[in-house]
C-alpha cells in the first residue's frame, strides 16, 4: 500500500511538471502564434458549443469574449486540483499548507506573466489575479470533494461496525 502510494505521488509530481511546462511553454508564444491558438481553440470549442446553445447564448458570448482569459483560469485551476490532490493524499493540512500552496500558485503566475513580457505580449496584474482565482477554484473544489468522499467512508464503516 505504501509503495503503491509512492507511485501515485510520483505520477502526480510529474503531472504538475507537464502542466507548469504546458502553462510557461504558452506564455513563451509571440503575440501570433498565441492569437492563432486561441482562434483554433475558438474554433473547435467555442463554435460547438454555439452550436449546441446558440451564438446569442449569455454562456457562448461571455467565453468568445474572455476565451484567453478562461484559458488562464482553467490552466491554473487544473494546477489547483493536482497539487491539491497531491496534498491530501499525503497527510492532513493544516493552515501552513494551504498558504504555501496559495503562494505557490502566486509566484508560478507572476512567472508565466513575467516570461509574456518578453514575448512582445506584455503582462497583466489582472492576469495574475484570473490565475490565482482558478488556483484557488480547484483546491476548493479538490477539498470540498475529498471531504464528501471521507464522510462517505466513515458512513460505510459506521454502517459495517453497527451490523
Amino acid at each position: 500500500m505504501k509503495r503503491l502510494k509512492k507511485q501515485n505521488k510520483i505520477v502526480f509530481y510529474i503531472v504538475i511538471i507537464l502542466i507548469l511546462f504546458f502553462i510557461w511553454s504558452n506564455s513563451f508564444d509571440n503575440q501570433t502564434v498565441s492569437l492563432s491558438k486561441s482562434n483554433h481553440i475558438k474554433e473547435i470549442f467555442v463554435d460547438r458549443l454555439a452550436a449546441l446553445l446558440s451564438h446569442d447564448n449569455p454562456l457562448v458570448v461571455f467565453i468568445t469574449v474572455n476565451l484567453r482569459k478562461c484559458a488562464h483560469f482553467f490552466e491554473f485551476a487544473c494546477l489547483g486540483v493536482v497539487i491539491m490532490i497531491v496534498q491530501t493524499v499525503n497527510k492532513r493540512l493544516i493552515i501552513q499548507d494551504i498558504y504555501n500552496m496559495l503562494s505557490l500558485s502566486v509566484i508560478i503566475a507572476v512567472i508565466d506573466e513575467f516570461i509574456q513580457i518578453y514575448t512582445g505580449r506584455g503582462s497583466s496584474v489582472r492576469d495574475v489575479v484570473i490565475d490565482f482565482t482558478g488556483f484557488l477554484s480547484g483546491t476548493v473544489l479538490t477539498a470540498i470533494i475529498s471531504i464528501i468522499i471521507s464522510l462517505i467512508k466513515v458512513r460505510k464503516k459506521n454502517k459495517k461496525q453497527s451490523v
